[in-house]
């Protein structure tokens, strides 16, 4: 029972619950209408797991930032880093891990979605470190990082970004 636990304390680490976020990746396969076919979508469906590992990357350093001040918040408290249930070393050590998969994989799949991938972990830490509180800035980059993921689906399957896309 134990290592069960461990293992969904791992995934609420990773914030699988969040993922849908990177679902715009699909986009750019509807807008062109190769929706249905096979090996775009299976490319975007890597894309979208190597988004994923991304985004768990960014959540994980946000709750080892901030755990200290999350235990004084009644919602944040019962975070795994807070609660001590994954301790800071496993989860630097599962971010490093997430943080070098994502980036193979998206290298496999295309040199622009990788620095696709890298901007959305670069603005994504922008945000979380500096813009957060920020009137007006935390809604531009919290909408950029959802263009980028929109935009980061027409780097795997090879076709223009339209504005239409980015709109």
């Amino acid at each position: 029972m134990a290592l069960a636990m461990s293992f969904y304390d791992f995934l609420r680490l990773m914030r699988v619950n969040q993922w849908y976020k990177n679902l715009v990746i699909f986009l750019p396969l509807i807008f062109v209408g190769h929706f249905f076919n096979v090996v775009e979508l299976l490319s975007i469906l890597l894309g979208f797991l190597a988004l994923c590992l991304i985004s768990s990357v960014n959540y994980i350093i946000n709750d080892f930032v901030d755990r200290k001040k999350d235990r004084l918040n009644p919602e944040k408290s019962a975070k795994p880093l807070v609660t001590g249930v994954v301790k800071g070393y496993q989860a630097v050590i599962l971010l490093l891990f997430l943080f070098g998969s994502s980036l193979l994989l998206s290298a496999f799949l295309s040199t622009m979605f990788m620095f696709s991938v890298l901007a959305l972990f670069l603005s994504s830490q922008l945000y979380s470190f500096f813009f957060k509180e920020e009137m007006f800035l935390d809604i531009l980059f919290i909408s950029v990082n959802f263009v980028i993921r929109a935009i980061a689906g027409t780097f795997i399957i090879n076709v223009s970004i339209s504005p239409w896309l980015v709109l």
